[in-house]
């Protein structure tokens, strides 16, 4: 059985990798970045949106835990 805390360290792992595969591609593909505020937003979007995606496909693999039935 799944627990709370490690469930919700899986997540946030998830939610870090996903940031970090935006900013690796930010990396590899120059241009993305170029230190305006309108860059940096398109970055910030790529980030929201590989955390949600690694978060979804964390979720997917590893649901949340059943809570414990009290007076069983």
């Amino acid at each position: 059985m799944l627990s709370w805390k490690v469930w919700a360290k899986g997540i946030a792992a998830a939610v870090i990798g996903g940031g970090a595969s935006a900013v690796a591609a930010a990396v590899t593909a120059p241009g993305i970045v170029t230190g305006t505020r309108g860059s940096w937003m398109v970055l910030l979007r790529m980030s929201a949106v590989a955390a949600v995606l690694n978060a979804a496909a964390y979720l997917k693999k590893s649901p949340l835990p059943a809570g414990e039935e009290k007076g069983e």
